[in-house]
Parts: structure tokens; sequence; C-alpha cells
């Protein structure tokens, strides 16, 4: 898929189901919880509850990362944040 600039939560969550291989064995589905995150499943589990996607909070924006986003996935006691099109390409 083409790397396209986000601006919104919703071009985050777009991106995000954007991963379903072609064959759709592989299905994600994204979706925004009442508190702002967003809910992640592939072939409906849930494989992050929480992600809270900015709009480059503090990211330089770069070739790899045009958007300059990045994504805190909250879990548990830890949480963690990195860059946006990374966390997205690591959904392949």
């Amino acid at each position: 898929m083409a790397q396209l600039a986000r601006r919104t939560v919703q071009d985050f969550i777009t991106q995000v189901q954007a991963q379903t291989n072609a064959s759709g064995t592989i299905v994600y589905v994204a979706t925004l919880n009442t508190d702002g995150s967003v809910k992640i499943t592939r072939n409906g589990v849930v494989v992050f509850s929480n992600v809270l996607w900015s709009m480059g909070a503090g990211v330089a924006v770069t070739d790899a990362n045009i958007s300059g986003d990045s994504v805190t996935v909250l879990g548990g006691p830890q949480s963690a944040r990195g860059d946006a099109q990374a966390f997205i390409n690591s959904l392949v």
C-alpha cells in the first residue's frame, strides 16, 4: 500500500484496516473506543485493545513517516510509544 499522510484518527484506522491481505486470510479491523483510543483485531481476535494515535506529537516527519505521527500502545502496567508507520507496517 502506498503511504498516505495521516491527518486524523480515521486516517490511521483506514490504514490499519488496509493491512488486510489480498486473499482475505488476514483481516484487520480497527475501531474507535469511547475514550478515543483504537482497538485493533486480527481475524476477530483482539491484538491491541488500546492504541492512542498522536498527530505529530514530537515525532519528526521523515521519508519513512510522512505524517510525523506516533502511536502509544497501552496494555497492562506498561505502555510503548513509537512511530505510527512502523507500527502499521508491523501488522503485515
